[in-house]
């Protein structure tokens, strides 16, 4: 028995080290306001998208079903899950309309109240509306994005183009994470469904990740998304944790600017 467990730690220690990298996809461009180069990280199923040295970055810990706002410069963050963010928003969203009524002039104060009462209700629509159905059609076109070959994909919905994503896949994000799981986090942080919720767009993340996206809407096309880099490494464990000497806050005292 002995001579067997000698063997055993022998064979165990001639082996290679097995090293887990996660993902990091940075954006071609630099954020306007920060100077800052955003990006996204995924790893050991959790992911940050952001910078990790500057500005507001989004934690997400798909496992546990936790999502976290980090603000740096406040020192500051909040956390919880999809679910409490969704009350946590509404709160702050009455909190600031309140503040915001405080100014406005006695006699414009009631107009100014229905209307946003109008606006609340539109955006409630919105966000409790049906999963949408979309078509995906996978077309011929194809373009090198950040070193990868991407295949490019158009998203209808209702009939509509609404978006084009190319989708490479030598990045899937599913090795690292729940898919699912993860959609339904970043569903939470949106104000309205729309065609990304869609099982079809999530049956596209199976197979890759979009590193273009392009946007469709009223006859204006808008470039969401493009990659300029995109790394295989291991990703330090801090990028995705709070500081401990952070505070945590309300939703409304954490600043998004």
């Amino acid at each position: 028995m002995k001579k067997m467990l000698t063997c055993l730690a022998v064979i165990a220690l001639s082996l290679p080290t097995i090293t887990w990298a996660g993902w990091i996809i940075e954006n071609q461009d630099a954020d306007p306001d920060t100077g800052a180069t955003q990006a996204l990280y995924v790893q050991d199923g959790k992911a940050m998208a952001g910078n990790p040295n500057q500005g507001l970055k989004v934690i997400f810990d798909v496992n546990n079903s936790k999502i976290f706002f980090v603000n740096p410069e406040q020192k500051a963050f909040w956390s919880g899950t999809p679910e409490e963010f969704s009350k946590a928003r509404a709160r702050a969203t009455e909190a600031a309309m309140k503040k915001y009524l405080e100014q406005v002039p006695p006699e414009q104060k009631e107009m100014v109240k229905a209307r946003i009462k109008q606006i609340q209700k539109a955006n409630q629509s919105k966000s409790k509306g049906p999963k949408p159905v979309t078509q995906v059609k996978k077309t011929g076109q194809s373009m090198e994005i950040a070193g990868k070959a991407t295949q490019k994909h158009q998203v209808f919905l209702k009939g509509k183009l609404v978006a084009e994503m190319w989708l490479t896949p030598d990045v899937k994000l599913g090795d690292e994470v729940n898919i699912k799981a993860m959609q339904k986090m970043t569903n939470a942080l949106s104000i309205e469904v729309d065609y990304a919720s869609s099982d079809q767009v999530l049956a596209l993340f199976e197979e890759g990740y979009p590193l273009r996206v392009v946007e469709y809407e009223d006859g204006d096309q808008n470039e969401t998304e493009r990659a300029g880099k995109v790394l295989k490494k291991d990703i330090p464990a801090e990028y995705f944790e709070v500081p401990k000497s952070y505070k945590k806050v309300t939703l409304d005292k954490l600043d998004f600017e």
